[in-house]
């Protein structure tokens, strides 16, 4: 998929440093002035994981909403975090029940100043913030119990790891997403590193695990919802996403556990659905032991 947008200028305002552009789905509120082409070619990034949520098989809203998604820009890294970035991070999404805003600073969208200017680097465009863009507009149903987590983070990573680059995605690209979960990707030497084999929870407590119990280890279970996350939408069934789609209209209606899980297991019990998992990868070089 291909994205092309115009940048609109809503506000330049020096003295308080307050200047603001648009793309057609999202807001950008930057500390410093910015050329509106500058703009045009990082926010290739945001308009394209937008358009991917929207043409996987979701059944989300928020992708579609007529109202601008808000992204804050920063010109220093000191100035992200006085507003609440976390040290060490690219961008984040701050909730506030399922709504909220991105904080990034502007050196994580590769732009860099030249002079009394600003351009971009564009060997430095930091497709992960893909991940945080995605949960900004997940639904907030899929946040209850028994989705938040494997289903949350998973997605957000396997969006972010679907092949990304100048403004297009390829979710059928399973070379990112594994390179990224087995090792660490040439390109920035970054991964889970969970190796080609490796040992996974039992996969009723691993979805049914609380929230902070799942960020505790999250190396693993961040890789390992990638993985579930894609068999579900390329290699579950038919290969037709059908069970995922039936979980996720149960979110949106509000079923509860256990009887939230019946479409997603489809009559197998959660040790069938261990062994198709496990099954699909091992045919493609990954090998997860469950426990």
């Amino acid at each position: 998929m291909e994205i092309t947008q115009e940048i609109e200028t809503i506000k330049e305002d020096p003295e308080a440093r307050e200047f603001i552009y648009a793309s057609p789905h999202y807001e950008f509120i930057c500390d410093v002035k910015l050329n509106t082409s500058v703009v045009k070619r990082f926010s290739l990034l945001f308009e394209a994981t937008n358009q991917v949520c929207r043409e996987l098989p979701l059944g989300m809203i928020k992708p579609f909403r007529a109202e601008r998604h808000k992204i804050h820009l920063f010109e220093t890294m000191e100035s992200y975090f006085e507003k609440g970035g976390p040290p060490g991070s690219a961008g984040v999404f701050i909730s506030r029940d399922g709504e909220g805003d991105i904080l990034v600073p502007l050196e994580s969208l590769g732009v860099k100043k030249v002079g009394s200017s600003y351009s971009v680097d564009y060997d430095k465009e930091n497709s992960t913030l893909s991940h945080e863009i995605t949960h900004q507009i997940t639904d907030y149903e899929y946040y209850e119990p028994g989705a938040r987590g494997w289903l949350t983070e998973g997605l957000a990573e396997y969006v972010a790891l679907s092949g990304y680059r100048s403004g297009k995605f390829d979710i059928d690209d399973l070379s990112s997403l594994k390179a990224y979960v087995t090792a660490f990707r040439r390109s920035d030497n970054r991964g889970r590193n969970l190796g080609e084999e490796f040992s996974a929870p039992d996969l009723e407590a691993y979805f049914t695990q609380d929230y902070d119990s799942f960020t505790a280890n999250s190396n693993l279970n961040y890789g390992l919802g990638a993985l579930v996350v894609y068999y579900f939408f390329h290699m579950d069934g038919e290969g037709d996403a059908a069970n995922v789609k039936a979980f996720l209209k149960g979110l949106k209606e509000g079923r509860k556990l256990p009887e939230l899980y019946e479409p997603l297991l489809a009559g197998r019990s959660w040790d069938e659905m261990e062994a198709s998992i496990a099954k699909e990868w091992r045919s493609r070089g990954v090998k997860i032991n469950f426990q």
